[in-house]
């Protein structure tokens, strides 16, 4: 890192951009060196476009497009798109949101998503597509659009040029690119057509990423990939159960040379020799980044004996490889939702549990009743028998 610091921050990669005339006696002292070329984007070898496992309770529909201010204008139609469906309509969602983030000088990734309720998870990626489709084939609302587009021109129009007209004029010149003024950024927003955000919708659709639940229902219109590519060992090691364990099924696995996540619909592993960096939080938190990109998060809140978990992992991992982070907000730290009244009632559910309850019953009424363990004992062979039985037809009811 500080052998780029030194390349990138140098008299022939650098610009300066000011509201106003420079202070007097302003210097940036700054090593000579040359002027490095932005990289080009690489596409992802996948096919697509593609569904893939995220991050639990939310969905995020994603792809890189040609830069324009037709793009952002896209992302906003699919935040409200995502917003109508799930929030105002289903009431199954919250708050949707869009980015829009240059990848390189001509293109840009654009993303829109909405975190849902568990009651969404059937209908969350059919749903979403049909936003998409909605707007591949007759694009926004034509009222919706001037709407969208007249608030947009306000904010370029009244935003203190300070806040972003500085930025935007050093990447555009880092990039190479012509610098806009205020006047040439609102024509190119009053310009925009329905069209043209059908035809950028239509362009997405070609390389779209959708990131959704895990236990969310696949759709055939897209190729699927539920789970990172596997790293190069199979962790064998120390295993914890989920802190909501039964309610929540699956396993972390912390080995010495690797460590995996593995739920009912998907399994991440990563093994320590093929980790770019492990992002370290106070607070016991740790986001494993392999080489690939791939990630392992280890929330110690979220697994029985977390610390512990965790402690392993520092162990068999270099230090050299941990960057250290501030704490993060409270709130913001990933934790169990299930309490002792959901497992409570998660357990209710289950025959078998019942039927132990039974047999104790019966146990506890014969002592009570002043019978020995002689009288007690065929009353509670009836009563194993007869759970046997209520499991036995529970079981053919479900199949």
């Amino acid at each position: 890192m500080r052998a780029l610091a030194a390349k990138a921050f140098a008299r022939g990669n650098a610009v300066l951009a000011l509201t106003g005339p420079p202070p007097a006696g302003l210097r940036l002292p700054l090593p000579d060196g040359p002027r490095l070329p932005g990289g080009s984007a690489v596409p992802c070898d996948q096919a697509l476009p593609l569904g893939f496992a995220g991050s639990p309770g939310s969905v995020v529909i994603s792809g890189v497009l040609p830069r324009s201010t037709i793009g952002p204008t896209l992302g906003r139609a699919l935040r409200r798109g995502l917003e109508d469906g799930f929030r105002h309509g289903a009431g199954v969602g919250y708050s949707g949101w869009e980015s829009y983030e240059l990848v390189d000088a001509e293109n840009a990734m654009l993303a829109a998503g909405i975190d849902i309720l568990p009651e969404a998870r059937r209908t969350v990626v059919a749903q979403t597509l049909d936003v998409l489709r909605r707007l591949r084939q007759r694009g926004p609302d034509r009222t919706e659009l001037r709407d969208d587009l007249d608030q947009e021109i306000r904010r370029i129009k009244t935003e203190p040029a300070e806040h972003w007209m500085p930025y935007l004029a050093a990447r555009e010149g880092l990039l190479g690119r012509p610098v806009l003024d205020r006047d040439q950024l609102v024509a190119e927003a009053e310009a925009i057509t329905v069209g043209d955000v059908r035809q950028a919708a239509d362009a997405l659709w070609g390389n779209l990423l959708l990131s959704v639940d895990p236990d969310a229902t696949a759709d055939s219109r897209l190729h699927w990939n539920l789970r990172a590519p596997a790293s190069r060992s199979r962790p064998t090691g120390r295993r914890f159960k989920p802190a909501g364990w039964p309610v929540v099924d699956g396993d972390l696995t912390v080995g010495p040379s690797s460590a995996q996540i593995e739920t009912g619909s998907a399994e991440t592993s990563a093994s320590y020799d093929d980790l770019a960096v492990v992002v370290a939080y106070p607070d016991g938190g740790r986001h494993l980044v392999r080489r690939d990109g791939c990630q392992l998060h280890i929330e110690p809140a979220c697994w029985r004996n977390g610390q512990q978990a965790v402690e392993a992992v520092d162990a068999a991992v270099p230090s050299a490889l941990q960057v250290l982070m501030p704490p993060r907000d409270p709130e913001g730290i990933p934790r169990s939702a299930v309490t002792w009244r959901h497992q409570a009632t998660y357990l209710l559910k289950k025959p078998a549990v019942w039927c132990v309850l039974l047999c104790a019953a019966v146990v506890v009424v014969g002592l009570v009743g002043g019978l020995t363990l002689q009288e007690i004992a065929p009353r509670v062979a009836v009563a194993a028998l007869a759970s046997t039985v209520i499991v036995a037809l529970n079981n053919l009811r479900r199949a």
